[in-house]
């Protein structure tokens, strides 16, 4: 298997699945979109890891959403069961934003004050 890396920074993203959720990380399944020097859009396919810290980040983040990854970006092929050689693009989640507010456990819900 290869792999190579490159930074991505400030990369926009949309999920185009359900979230993966395990016990370390979480594998969000994203698509990016561009244009090609022969003005022909293009959608590339990958898969955004997330690490401990930053889970509770991305709590809120459903199918549909646009999200923006800062991280390292790798390529690994690999060959599958038909002998067909496969690229698997993964980003390395360093940091993420999301348009949703993050949940604050630390501030109880209005409702639980008795008054």
């Amino acid at each position: 298997m290869e792999e190579f890396g490159i930074y991505a920074k400030q990369l926009k993203c949309k999920v185009t699945n359900a979230i993966k959720k395990f016990d370390r990380a979480w594998r969000i399944p994203c698509s990016i979109g561009f244009k090609q020097q022969d003005k022909t859009y293009v959608n590339e396919w990958m898969d955004v890891i997330v690490f401990q810290d930053l889970i509770p980040k991305c709590e809120l983040i459903e199918k549909g959403d646009t999200i923006t990854v800062f991280g390292r970006l790798t390529l690994s092929e690999y060959t599958d069961k038909k002998g067909d050689k496969k690229k698997n693009w993964q980003i390395l989640c360093s940091e993420i934003r999301t348009d949703k507010k993050a949940v604050n456990y630390e501030q109880p819900p209005i409702e639980d004050i008795p008054f």
